[in-house]
């Protein structure tokens, strides 16, 4: 269905030529600028997307990164993932299995669409939960 309305408020761009790109895909993205707290933006970003293994409806699955930031960010970010444990909730792993088959098989689509699309995966270890999908050039 087609947006019958679209309302954007505030005066900071009038006059003015910029030109404004709008996240509305209701993805949660992080936003991390150069001067943030890195380890801090880590830690958060760790959080947004692992809580419940990323299977809540506001889950961070996005990372728009300022490209100065890029490279520190990501590998503090692999860097933290890798050490995660992954198994049975009863357990006490950092991640667990997704809910169901269904999930799982959904999940495997978005790393094939990324794939397909350009991005690569860092399979190194094997287990889905363990892929890290960067952006395409």
């Amino acid at each position: 269905m087609e947006p019958q309305k679209m309302f954007i408020g505030g005066k900071w761009t009038e006059g003015s030529e910029k030109k404004i790109g709008l996240e509305l895909g209701g993805k949660s993205p992080n936003i991390i600028f150069a001067d943030a707290d890195i380890d801090a933006a880590v830690e958060w970003a760790m959080i947004g997307i692992f809580f419940n293994q990323g299977e809540v409806c506001a889950a961070g699955s996005r990372i728009i990164i300022e490209e100065s930031a890029h490279d520190e960010f990501v590998r503090r970010l692999k860097e933290k993932a890798e050490r995660m444990t992954i198994g049975n909730p009863l357990e006490n792993p950092d991640i667990g299995p997704v809910i169901t088959q269904k999930d799982m098989e959904k999940v495997l689509s978005y790393i094939k669409s990324g794939i397909d699309e350009g991005a690569l995966a860092d399979t190194q270890k094997g287990l889905v939960a363990e892929f890290e999908i960067q952006e395409a050039e």
